[in-house]
């Protein structure tokens, strides 16, 4: 299953995602088919539209405050997560084996809302957060499940 995250089209995350066992071999080619199929229907219409298509946008949003490269990560909870999520917190869409996520009982769908005391309003704030972090601090985290908040220390 694909997703659409800040423009992106991509096939979602797994544990591999972004790290070196996420190989080739892994890609979805009958769902590239596809995505490219659309995209062409979309190019060839806006192409031929006899009337220019307009649009009216809002301001653009303020650049990141560095173009510096990203810093390498060090701390990580182990989650992979929902990159479709819209909602406010961060969607867990699966934990790593053996990682701090799975030994706290995190579980696929659970809603990240607190993290070392910081509110995690997105999946941008749950990763500035973690930056934050040391290797090996313990924190407390409150997190959503169905209609329970329930807190890991």
């Amino acid at each position: 299953m694909g997703a659409a995250h800040q423009g992106k089209i991509h096939r979602g995350a797994d544990e591999d995602y972004h790290a070196p066992g996420d190989t080739a071999d892994k890609i979805d080619t009958a769902g590239l088919v596809k995505v490219a199929a659309i995209l062409k229907k979309a190019t060839e219409y806006l192409a031929n539209r006899i009337e220019p298509l307009t649009v009216t946008l809002s301001a653009a949003p303020a650049p990141a405050e560095s173009a510096a490269p990203k810093e390498k990560r060090k701390t990580s909870l182990g989650t992979v997560p929902d990159f479709a999520y819209q909602g406010e917190g961060m969607r867990i869409d699966n934990t790593l084996p053996g990682s701090p996520a799975q030994q706290a009982g995190l579980q696929p769908g659970d809603i990240l809302i607190q993290l070392a005391g910081q509110q995690v309003s997105d999946l941008s704030s749950y990763a500035a957060i973690l930056r934050s972090l040391k290797a090996g601090e313990k924190v407390e985290l409150q997190y959503r499940r169905e209609d329970a908040v329930l807190v890991e220390r």
